[in-house]
This record gives C-alpha cells, structure tokens and sequence, in this order.
C-alpha cells in the first residue's frame, strides 16, 4: 500500500486519525508512524472536537522536507490467525468424551489388541524370560556355593536381569522401541489392556497413533503429546524377608518395591499425571485422559498459531525494514548524483569563464597586430590560440 506524501496531509486533516485508519485498514497507530516518516504535522488533541463545535481551528502548512514523499505499507494478505472453529472443536470433543455413551471400557481380558501391544507383549515375554533364566542361574549358583570345595570351578554364564530387576523394586521397563511402560510382573496383564484401550479409542477418534523414544505419541491437528506409564513404587527396609524367593537378598537399606498402583503420564509442555486413588482406577479415568489430550492439543494449536504470527510479522517487519533501506539508499543515490552534476556545472562554469579570459586575451593580440606588421609565427600562433579558445569553451558542446 503507498501512501503519498501531500495527499495524506490532506486526509489527515480532513477527518479524524480512526476514521481515516479504518478507510486504510490499519491501526490509527499504524497510520501515526507513517505521518511520522513522512514529516506530516498531526491535529493536536481536541482539535476535532473544537471542529465539531464549529470553532474556526486553522490547518498548518505541509512544510518541505529532504525525506521520502511516499511511504510504502506492508500487510500480509491472509495472515493465519486462529480460527473461530478452535473454541468449538474443542467443545465438542469435551462434551463427546463427558457423554456416558461414550464411556471407554478397559477389557478384562486382552482381546484381539492392537498391533502395537502384540508387539509390546512379545517383548515383555522375552523380558520375563530372561528375567526367569537369569534367577534361575542365580539360585543354581547359589546352591553350587553351598557345597563343600570339590577344586572344580564352574564357570557361571547367568546375566544381570534378575539382580537388576530386584535393584527396580520388582519393575520391568520395556525398551525404547516398545510401549513406554514401567510395571511389575504383577501389573503387566492389566498395563497392556490399559495400553490397548487407550490406542483403540485414540485411533477410533481420529488420532494418528504411533511410538517414538520411549513415547507413545498421539498426533491430532499437527499438534502432538506424548504418553508413558509406570508403575508407583515406594521404599522400604527390610532383607530376606522382602525377597523370599532371591538366592542374594538386597542388603539392609532402603529399596523400592512395587505397589500395583499405575499411573499415565501426559507429556506436552510438562506432565500431567493420571493415576489410581482411593476409590477411582485408573481403567475410570480414561475419558478424562482423553479431555486432558484434547486440551492439550488445543493449547498447543494456540501457541504454534502465536509462533508463526510472531514469525509472520517478524517477516513482514525485515521486509519493510529493507525495503526502507532500499529506499534510503536510492534517495542517496540520487542526492549524490545530483550533488555530483552540480560540482560538474560549478567546473564546467569555470572553465567557460577561463575559456572566456582566453578569448578576451587572443582577441585583444589580433586588434593590437592589425596596427602593426607580424611575423607569420605571430599569425600561427593566433590561429592556434583561437582554435584553444573553441576546446576550452564548453558551452559549445554543451550546445550541441
């Protein structure tokens, strides 16, 4: 949008500043700093009322300037503000998922589960395996140790799983490729039908459903959050009597032990933790985990919306700032040249003042030697001379 510099006097002073911002589209600020760049005096305070009083109030005079005479405006032509759908998308959702008919039911058994909890079971069962052997070369090492020294060593080839499972207080993880679960043997049944309803109620909604490092992440609208599950564990003190079926009893001191309570966590700009409570499993609360995604994803549409406005008008700022410096450099790029035409004229005056001496002088020799005989040298010298006169005289190219 251009602005000119004599017509928007001329609007500035013809009716109010909020009026002629409207006409414009632009803020009344907006068109404040545009008057500003353009050396556009403004109606002082009041002035308009006084006018609708029918007070006689004088307009200045639009003084010269050395500045720009237009003002280039740049606005973007849709800029991606949020929509008026937002509110209501999630309205609608909240209401859905606050519907007793649309309850979501945790099975009592795992029945045909989603392939991303076949998956995650198998390697749970590889766990508990490994779990399992690795207990049993414990208690068979424990039992060789037991007996007399027979000078025969027995090279042990057990692993660390079962130590390190007692180390948890009892926890299996699963790996960063699997569900991001944190359960005890005890709990793994009910943490994967929880795991199953969640995701077939996700994917029945619409949600795209996939895993990332140690995250299940829910993806709606271009926004995401993440999930996880763990199991709570609470420390305790106590030896053999904790772990009665460990060949090595922890020592005496504090550890963690599983206590069957499952928590889930929702990860997007912090964590919000859904977890059993006195009266209220976790398997009643999976409608309000879902409230709790949809809020989420809505507060995180708000803010990457807010993050592209800022970039947008950022952009439009840099665009303009450059363009003002474009601007800037061929107003000087003119001052300088003409600045530069005008030394020009000023040297080209002077030689036609010197060229004019010259001819002054020459003429002055021929008048004095026609009154007395010279020497033909005299005469080619005059000729030259005059024929000097006509180079240095610049108003005869100047002419042409």
């Amino acid at each position: 949008m251009e602005f000119e510099r004599e017509r928007l006097f001329e609007e500035v002073w013809s009716m109010p500043m909020t009026t002629l911002a409207k006409k414009y589209g632009i803020s009344d600020n907006g068109l404040r700093k545009i008057c500003i760049a353009l050396a556009i005096p403004l109606p002082q305070r009041g002035h308009w009322a006084r006018v609708a009083a029918g007070k006689s109030v004088p307009s200045p005079q639009l003084k010269p300037h050395t500045g720009a005479n237009q003002y280039t405006f740049y606005r973007a032509e849709s800029a991606p503000v949020k929509s008026p759908n937002d509110d209501h998308w999630l309205a609608e959702r909240l209401a859905f998922e606050e519907d007793p008919a649309n309850k979501i039911v945790v099975a009592d058994e795992l029945l045909n589960p989603d392939k991303i909890v076949v998956g995650a079971s198998k390697v749970l069962r590889e766990l508990l395996a490994l779990i399992g052997r690795s207990k049993k070369y414990e208690d068979a090492r424990f039992e060789r140790e037991k007996l007399p020294w027979t000078g025969v060593h027995h090279e042990y080839f057990g692993d660390n799983s079962w130590s390190n499972y007692l180390s948890r207080g009892g926890i299996i993880e699963l790996p960063h490729d699997a569900l991001p679960t944190r359960v005890s043997i005890e709990s793994v049944d009910r943490a994967l039908r929880l795991w199953d309803a969640i995701i077939k109620a996700a994917k029945n909604r619409g949600i795209k459903v996939n895993l990332v490092e140690r995250r299940l992440r829910l993806t709606i609208r271009e926004e995401s959050v993440d999930l996880r599950m763990s199991e709570q564990v609470k420390p305790v003190v106590g030896k053999g009597a904790l772990f009665p079926d460990c060949a090595f009893p922890p020592e005496d001191h504090k550890k963690k032990l599983a206590t069957g309570a499952l928590r889930i966590f929702i990860c997007h700009m912090g964590e919000q933790k859904f977890e059993d409570k006195e009266g209220v499993v976790l398997e009643d609360q999976i409608n309000i985990l879902f409230r709790a995604i949809y809020k989420s994803i809505w507060s995180g549409r708000l803010r990457t919306l807010a993050r592209i406005e800022d970039q947008r008008v950022k952009q439009l700022e840099d665009e303009a700032a450059n363009q003002r410096k474009l601007e800037a450099a061929a107003r000087e790029a003119v001052i300088a040249d003409n600045k530069r035409r005008i030394d020009d004229l000023i040297v080209e005056a002077d030689n036609w003042h010197r060229a004019n001496r010259v001819r002054a002088y020459v003429s002055y020799l021929k008048d004095e030697s026609s009154k007395i005989d010279i020497s033909q040298d005299m005469q080619r010298w005059l000729q030259w001379a005059e024929e000097v006169v006509e180079i240095l005289d610049p108003s005869r190219s100047r002419l042409k």
